[in-house]
C-alpha cells in the first residue's frame, strides 16, 4: 500500500522561481542649449584722413635710402683707410709681410696698387726671414736654417720683379740681414745657399741641411 501510494503521489518538482525583468531607467531628455545670440559688430567709421601725396613720400624713401648707402660707404671707406695707414706705417718699419696682410683682399684704389705690388714681391722674402727668427728663438736650428736657404733664394728669383716694382733697395736691406746670419750662425755662403735652394730632390736637400746642422753640433 505504501508503494502504491508513493507511486501514486509523485513528488511535486520544485518550481523555478522566475526572475523579474528588470525595469529600464527612462533616460531624461536633455535641454537643449538655447544658442548666444551673437553681439553686433559696430560698422566701422570711415576713414576721411586724406591719402598721402605720392611724390613727397616717394621723395623720403629715396632720402631714407642715400643716407644709409652714404654711411655705408662712409664706413667702408673709413675701414680701407684704416688698413692702408697701417699698411704703410708697418712698410716704414720693414714688417712688409704683415703689412701685405692688411692690403690683402682689399678691393685697392688706384693709387694704391703700386705699394700692393712692392708688398707683394717683399712679403715673399721677409716672411721666410721672420720665420727664421722665430726658429732661432725657440733652438729649432734645421728649421731656422731651411728659412734662411729660401729666404736668400726667393730674394734671386724675385730681384728683377723687385727692380721693376722700384722696391730694389729694400730687397738689398733684407739680403743683407741674410747673409750675416748664414755666415755668423751657420758659417754658409750666399752661394752655398742659393745651389741648396735650387736643389730638386727634396731627400737630398734636407740630407744636406741635417748634414750642416750637425757638422755645426746645432742637433
Amino acid at each position: 500500500e505504501l508503494e502504491e501510494s508513493e507511486k501514486a503521489s509523485p513528488k511535486k518538482k520544485k518550481e523555478k522561481k522566475e526572475k523579474k525583468p528588470k525595469q529600464k531607467k527612462e533616460k531624461k531628455p536633455k535641454k537643449e542649449k538655447k544658442p548666444k545670440p551673437k553681439k553686433e559688430k559696430k560698422p566701422k567709421e570711415p576713414d576721411l584722413t586724406p591719402p598721402l601725396p605720392k611724390v613727397p613720400v616717394i621723395l623720403i624713401w629715396v632720402m631714407a635710402i642715400s643716407l644709409m648707402v652714404l654711411v655705408l660707404a662712409g664706413t667702408n671707406l673709413t675701414s680701407y683707410q684704416n688698413h692702408i695707414s697701417e699698411a704703410k706705417q708697418l712698410y716704414l718699419e720693414g714688417n712688409y709681410a704683415e703689412a701685405y696682410a692688411q692690403m690683402d683682399g682689399l678691393s685697392l684704389h688706384s693709387a694704391d696698387k703700386d705699394l700692393y705690388a712692392q708688398l707683394e714681391i717683399l712679403s715673399t722674402v721677409s716672411s721666410k726671414y721672420d720665420a727664421y727668427q722665430s726658429f732661432q728663438k725657440y733652438e729649432k736650428y734645421d728649421m731656422a736654417l731651411d728659412s734662411l736657404i729660401c729666404a736668400e733664394g726667393r730674394y734671386h728669383v724675385n730681384y728683377s720683379k723687385a727692380e721693376e716694382a722700384d722696391c730694389a733697395e729694400e730687397m738689398n736691406q733684407m739680403e743683407s740681414l741674410i747673409q750675416t746670419a748664414l755666415q755668423e750662425k751657420y758659417q754658409m755662403s750666399t752661394d752655398e745657399a742659393v745651389q741648396l735652394y735650387s736643389l730638386r730632390d727634396r731627400d737630398e736637400y734636407t740630407r744636406e741641411v741635417q748634414s750642416k746642422i750637425k757638422a755645426l753640433g746645432l742637433e
